[in-house]
């Protein structure tokens, strides 16, 4: 049978990747919490740290409750979507980031669209982290925008 065409979504999500497993994924913990809360918002991504390092990119996230961590994806994947991110944020002019969602067919990647301010914002917590070796003691109003603005794209599953 044919699946009629999906509604067109707005730009807020740009793309979605396919589900990656579990396995795929690895997660250090910030050592108070037993797990992340979803969705994730990418950061930056982080040198290698020597182990296995050429199948894996680090990654430094802000996860909803507005904690930081470090997890590690596999690096085709994120290599992938990174690109993406940066050609459709040349072409359109607009700063946008990605978001790492997880539901019970696994994980996927998102792209948000995001304001200069809500840029700077995410790019200076990750300034403090490489400072410091540690998150910001409390997550500023700006990025606590994008995390919501993350849970609400995340919440509602394409189609």
């Amino acid at each position: 049978g044919h699946s009629k065409p999906p509604p067109v979504k707005t730009l807020r999500v740009l793309d979605r990747l396919p589900y990656y497993s579990e396995r795929d994924m690895e997660f250090s913990m910030p050592i108070y919490k037993a797990e992340h809360s979803y969705p994730l918002v990418v950061l930056k991504g982080l040198p290698p740290d020597g182990k296995n390092s050429n199948d894996v990119q680090r990654l430094l996230v802000l996860d909803s409750d507005g904690d930081l961590a470090i997890i590690k994806m596999p690096f085709k994947l994120i290599v992938q979507a990174e690109k993406r991110l940066e050609e459709w944020a040349q072409k359109n002019d607009i700063p946008a980031c990605t978001v790492v969602a997880r539901n019970s067919k696994g994980f996927n990647i998102n792209f948000l669209m995001i304001s200069q301010l809500q840029r700077r914002a995410l790019d200076t917590m990750a300034r403090q982290f490489e400072e410091t070796g540690s998150g910001a003691q409390n997550v500023s109003a700006t990025a606590r925008k994008v995390l919501v603005k993350a849970g609400e794209v995340c919440a509602s599953p394409p189609e």
